[in-house]
């Protein structure tokens, strides 16, 4: 009698460890699978960023001013600006305005970015002393 309760109680344990280490095997490889799936989403949407980054590099190198510095164009538009100021207003005035600002921004972008390019390079001379 003995005996064949220790088969029961161990048939029982066999039993009840199948079933809770059963699901946790599923469950590790669904996650498995699942992080794979979210792995290869990742990835691809690493590379329609990258497409899109290269999209707008290009477009704004394809707006780029070519042949004028960015000072010209300044001037171009503040000798517009000008005639709006002299009494005949329209439409292009705002655009001009509008344009003009945009001009400004860019032109400061542009120098800030060059100015913290001169003090990077100062402090690394500096750090080396």
């Amino acid at each position: 009698m003995q005996r064949i309760r220790c088969g029961v109680v161990l048939i029982a344990a066999t039993l009840y460890s199948v079933v809770l280490i059963a699901p946790v095997s599923v469950l590790a490889a669904s996650d498995e699978g699942r992080k794979q799936e979210l792995q290869r989403e990742i990835d691809k949407l690493r590379k329609e960023k990258e497409k899109l980054v290269t999209r707008g590099q290009q477009d704004q190198d394809r707006n780029k001013p070519t042949g004028k510095t960015l000072d010209e164009i300044i001037q171009r538009w503040e000798n517009l600006l000008k005639d709006c100021e002299a009494g005949r207003k329209s439409m292009r005035c705002a655009d001009a305005m509008y344009n003009l600002g945009s001009l400004y921004y860019d032109k400061s972008r542009d120098e800030y970015i060059q100015k913290r390019e001169e003090y990077e390079k100062a402090m690394e001379v500096y750090d080396k002393k």
